[in-house]
């Protein structure tokens, strides 16, 4: 990558509409970002992408069983 370069873009299919999703880097931060094409652009004067910060993914993770809980696994 060239000295100049603050990051990489990708399309992505998304459920309504195709979009890009990639990383920036601002002061050393890398920052997710996503672009949509804007389809309600009226006027020049619109921006024909808009670009928002990545949602962070939520991990769901199941908590280990309780010490004192007992498996009931019959022998």
């Amino acid at each position: 990558m060239s000295d100049d370069s603050i990051g990489a873009l990708w399309t992505k299919t998304g459920g309504k509409k195709d979009f890009l999703s990639g990383l920036i880097a601002i002061n050393g931060e890398k920052i997710g970002i996503v672009v949509f094409k804007n389809n309600f652009k009226q006027t020049d004067k619109q921006p024909d992408w808009k670009i928002y910060k990545a949602r962070e993914k939520e991990t769901t993770q199941t908590p280990p069983p309780a010490a004192n809980e007992q498996e009931d696994i019959p022998f």
